[in-house]
């Protein structure tokens, strides 16, 4: 019984020290999640970003299929209170608009300052030729267990074309 004492208490111990980790936030930045649906299928020809620094990559951005069905993960613009896409459909080019409100908030000394994105008092998003169906703020989740992981904040939107 006396040899099963220390690997018995070296595996509480570490265990303990899973699930007593402190999760200090995102591991990247927030994200737009994007879905756009269409009557006919098509497909979208070029996505790119108004005011940004560098233009979105090609990959995965565009799509190769023609379906009635697309979805993207787009960067926000954390050095503003919204971000704005422009892309090509079938030769039909839309402005997408989304509107948010940067939340930066002190969490210790270890973690230092944490960004939630949250809905704006007003208008959330527009777009110039389809209508916006649904759109939800996902502030980031600092609940940590030893299954899961803490959930980033990000924006969720669907549009119809």
């Amino acid at each position: 019984m006396r040899h099963l004492f220390l690997p018995i208490a070296l595996s509480l111990f570490a265990l303990f020290g899973l699930i007593s980790c402190e999760e200090c936030g995102p591991s990247a930045e927030p994200l737009l999640h994007l879905n756009l649906s269409w009557t006919t299928p098509g497909k979208v020809d070029t996505l790119y970003a108004l005011n940004s620094q560098n233009p979105l990559p090609a990959q995965p951005y565009l799509t190769t299929a023609a379906t009635t069905y697309n979805g993207f993960e787009l960067p926000l613009n954390m050095n503003a209170d919204n971000s704005r896409y422009v892309f090509l459909r079938n030769g039909r080019r839309d402005t997408l608009t989304v509107y948010y409100k940067r939340d930066y908030a002190y969490r210790n000394t270890k973690c230092g300052y944490t960004l939630d994105l949250t809905a704006p008092v007003g208008q959330q998003a527009m777009i110039t030729r389809g209508v916006v169906q649904s759109i939800s703020y996902m502030k980031t989740n600092y609940q940590r267990t030893f299954f899961t992981r803490a959930t980033n904040a990000g924006i969720y939107l669907s549009a119809r074309l």
